[in-house]
């Protein structure tokens, strides 16, 4: 569920096969899901942490990744406690 995320439209471009695309699908992508997980969606927590760790398009940053993962696991996230165990094996911060 999306908690109280308002969403602006995406402005529509023509390409030169007269379709439209959607220009930043990622990045209003990334602002939602950071949206979801500040409003509490556990669901968006764990899948953010794991993005960052990953380098899932944004920039890798393991120190909030992590931070992410144990939201999510706080939160009573199963997965992301998995990931967290796997995560610590491989990263020190």
């Amino acid at each position: 569920p999306i908690h109280n995320v308002i969403v602006e439209p995406y402005p529509m471009v023509s390409s030169k096969r007269n379709k439209y695309e959607i220009p930043s699908m990622k990045a209003q992508g990334n602002e939602l899901l950071l949206s979801s997980a500040i409003n509490g969606d556990v669901q968006a927590q764990a899948y953010l942490g794991m993005r960052l760790l990953l380098g899932r398009d944004v920039e890798i940053d393991n120190k909030k990744g992590i931070i992410w993962l144990k939201q999510a696991a706080a939160n009573g996230s199963e997965y992301a406690a998995k990931m967290l165990k796997h995560a610590d094996e491989y990263l020190t911060l």
